[in-house]
């Protein structure tokens, strides 16, 4: 966090502009930009008459052809709340209500800033299948390594330091490979030999314990992100219980506040070495 990526996006899609040069656009580019703000919706506006506004008809990528009531429960947007006043629903149907909109607006170009914190994993599996289908460009912001797995090829990762670096393939890849380069290569661990024993001494920066706290963390947010991934599974399974599928909720809600932590004190640790 604090590395700039909304800012980023902010400057990408016009909402700010660029300290220094210019951002130029495609003439056929029509972004659709889901933020962690979101717009205030109408309150006294019902949610399929808001929707309405961007589309009446919407092209699927499988030449399928869906009305906005029938989009909405697609992404299981309740039957019964269509013709509900917005002021009247919850703060998820809302953000799920903004979602939509964007969608329906037919963009080619989205770009969405923290999508996985807003909805429930239903929501974002079928969130994951419209991007997989998607025939436009998706430039994403998350801490959540699984979604961005399942929906990117392509990373730019920002350092920290105002810099910028692009990476062919996905998250877990790219891990895979820092790692490996870190073991590899010795640059960043000076030994010193001291009469019978050598004393590793960490780069200027880290303290030894941060420097073992660095070395574990990656592999403890992978930990994390496997179990996220068995519940996952298990969320989609008929034998899940509704009882189960509270306590399971729950479980899954803890795990993403411990890997947001992990990787916040991981881009800490990071900008200090």
């Amino acid at each position: 966090n604090g590395s700039g990526k909304s800012t980023l996006l902010n400057i990408i899609t016009g909402r700010l502009a660029p300290d220094n040069g210019e951002v130029i656009q495609g003439v056929n580019t029509k972004i659709g930009y889901y933020d962690q703000l979101s717009k205030q919706l109408p309150g006294s506006v019902k949610a399929i008459e808001y929707i309405k506004e961007s589309a009446e008809v919407i092209e699927m990528n499988d030449g399928g052809r869906l009305g906005p009531a029938q989009f909405l429960e697609r992404f299981l947007f309740p039957k019964s709340m269509l013709y509900t006043e917005i002021e009247n629903l919850s703060g998820g149907e809302k953000k799920k209500l903004y979602l939509l909109k964007i969608l329906l607006t037919n963009p080619n170009f989205l770009v969405f800033d923290e999508p996985t914190n807003d909805f429930d994993i239903q929501t974002l599996s079928i969130l994951e299948d419209f991007l997989l289908n998607f025939s436009g460009c998706t430039l994403i912001v998350s801490h959540d390594r699984f979604f961005l797995d399942r929906t990117t090829d392509f990373l730019f990762v920002l350092d920290g330091r105002g810099g910028v670096s692009g990476y062919s393939g996905d998250v877990t890849s790219y891990y895979e490979e820092v790692e490996s380069s870190k073991q590899k290569n010795s640059e960043n661990v000076a030994v010193i030999k001291s009469g019978k024993k050598d004393v590793n001494r960490v780069k200027k920066g880290l303290t030894f314990k941060e420097k073992q706290e660095f070395d574990r963390i990656e592999e403890e947010i992978m930990k994390l992100e496997d179990e996220k991934t068995v519940l996952d599974n298990r969320f989609s399974s008929p034998d899940t219980s509704a009882e189960d599928f509270g306590i399971l909720k729950d479980r899954y809600e803890e795990l993403e506040l411990l890997i947001e932590e992990k990787y916040e004190r991981w881009e800490f640790l990071e900008t200090k070495r």
